[in-house]
């Protein structure tokens, strides 16, 4: 019997550990704003497709950092964050031009007068974009200059190393 027991005990202390740990690939707003050093953001629910449900999270002041060009979407479970992955592929990009399990990077549907290349990036639970590229097809003004595109490629990078 009091094998039965020290096995019980064995089994309950292992199960609380490993749901303490996440693997660090679960991460919460408090995560976010830690990793970037945000003290303030903008937040709204959001809904991929019909039912994947998830909360939004934007820097909400003047961009100083790169961090501050990305947005997070942050769910329940890393199931969910796949699937709206999924969903992305599908329903976001007129063009894909690289797409991995985790990743796509291309141009987005339903723009227009312009061109939005926009990097996609999967880390467990948290889904997080950035546009990488704009270009726009119109001046400021009629008589202004030919708009210049805006191009950040270091959001890659700042985005595969969160």
């Amino acid at each position: 019997m009091k094998m039965f027991y020290s096995l019980v005990a064995i089994l309950l202390v292992v199960t609380s550990l490993t749901a303490c740990g996440t693997g660090g690939n679960f991460y919460t707003k408090d995560d976010i704003m830690n990793k970037t050093g945000w003290t303030n953001c903008s937040e709204r629910e959001f809904t991929f497709g019909k039912n994947i449900k998830c909360d939004n999270y934007w820097y909400a002041g003047t961009r100083n950092t790169n961090y501050d060009y990305l947005d997070f979407y942050v769910f329940d479970s890393e199931t969910d964050a796949q699937k709206a992955l999924n969903y992305i592929k599908e329903d976001w990009f007129i063009k894909i031009d690289f797409e991995d399990d985790d990743s796509a990077r291309g141009y987005l549907a339903a723009v227009c007068d312009g061109s939005l290349d926009t990097y996609v990036h999967r880390i467990g639970n948290v889904i997080i974009t950035a546009e990488i590229s704009a270009y726009s097809e119109w001046a400021s003004s009629p008589d202004g200059p030919a708009p210049q595109p805006y191009v950040n490629d270091d959001l890659i990078d700042v985005i595969n190393n969160f």
